[in-house]
């Protein structure tokens, strides 16, 4: 979640959801209705929405382990879906409570919700659904108007009984997407690339409201290649470590393997 839109959200959720993936069964939930984009992000947009022997609309399957649900899959690209705050909410409210089947088997591990900007239905939702099994994780990048906007979900969250689990910075540095050196120099005057500057504001907000910081992804061109060709899952792994640290504090938190 994020008070900002453009800041990592959906790299986020797609890369912790790759990584939840490897051991435990999880649903990603496209709670951007307006703007969704998850279906292309996981390469299943265009699929054909299927139903269920019992009449349920049937999640896109991204591997054994992992499908995804979005409104992307129900409409063509050039309709534009208004939302009311209760027919969205009685859309989530719906997707998330059964009405959709995510063929995972009897259990899925882990629901990913991926918001959009500052986001209040899907927040009360979450908080009404599933109470002491929810938790929340802020992306913001180093700007000012990012970590203003992030302190409104710091306050939003705690309206809706949200525990947060930390704050990750996004588009911190450049990095080179054929050998991973970072930060990327200029080659005229070796100035450091660096697209919204370093982390230690973003560090700085974690500790005034008292939540884990929880690491950097960089800019690297290559995921967004990747998002935009539906083959997140080449960037598995990705993130210097950051997502895995997340991934094993989720699944220690509410004990999953």
């Amino acid at each position: 979640m994020s008070g900002k839109g453009g800041v990592s959200k959906s790299t986020t959720s797609a890369l912790l959801a790759l990584e939840l993936s490897k051991t435990n069964t999880v649903a990603v939930v496209d709670c951007d209705l307006t703007a969704p984009n998850l279906a292309r992000v996981f390469g299943v947009k265009g699929k054909a929405l299927a139903f269920n022997a019992e009449r349920r609309l049937m999640a896109a399957t991204v591997n054994k382990n992992m499908s995804v649900f979005s409104s992307e899959l129900m409409w063509k690209d050039d309709v534009g879906i208004s939302w009311t705050g209760q027919t969205e909410k009685d859309f989530l409210v719906a997707v998330l409570n059964g009405d959709v089947d995510f063929n995972l088997g009897k259990k899925i591990d882990v629901i990913i919700m991926d918001m959009a900007p500052s986001a209040v239905t899907p927040l009360a939702v979450a908080g009404s659904l599933f109470k002491s099994r929810v938790g929340g994780i802020l992306v913001s990048v180093p700007r000012g108007v990012s970590l203003d906007n992030n302190m409104r979900c710091v306050s939003l969250a705690v309206q809706h009984e949200i525990p947060l689990l930390g704050i990750i910075a996004g588009q911190t540095q450049s990095e080179c997407p054929e050998c991973g050196a970072h930060p990327v120099t200029c080659s005229k005057c070796h100035m450091p690339f660096i697209p919204y500057g370093e982390p230690s504001s973003v560090r700085a907000l974690a500790e005034k409201v008292r939540i884990p910081y929880l690491g950097e992804i960089y800019f690297n061109p290559r995921i967004g290649d990747a998002m935009d060709a539906g083959a997140v899952e080449t960037m598995a792994g990705y993130a210097n470590g950051a997502i895995a640290g997340i991934a094993a504090m989720v699944r220690t938190r509410w004990g999953l393997k």
